[in-house]
């Protein structure tokens, strides 16, 4: 949820920017790093894979997510709608 002071001062793009540096920055810090050379390969190694595979998982679970919606909201129109029985009268 974002809160309402960022409405009122254009800073709607604020909590967006925060969560693609949080979803790149291992990526990008393994790049950087794999610019020292061969004695950081281990390290620059590491860095990458989790970038990777957290940069995976963010595109997997969006699209899980989208997918999801989309069948779920197919399968409420085709459902049929029948009235609830009718409880019988007591003597």
């Amino acid at each position: 949820m974002i809160p309402q002071g960022w409405l009122r001062r254009g800073l709607i793009w604020l909590p967006f920017l925060w969560l693609a540096l949080f979803f790149l920055l291992p990526l990008l810090v393994g790049r950087v790093l794999a610019l020292g050379g061969w004695t950081l390969s281990p390290v620059v190694f590491l860095l990458v894979a989790t970038g990777l595979a957290v940069e995976f998982l963010a595109w997997a679970s969006g699209f899980g997510a989208v997918l999801t919606n989309t069948f779920s909201r197919w399968q409420a129109r085709r459902a049929t709608r029948s009235t609830p029985p009718t409880s019988a009268p007591t003597p």
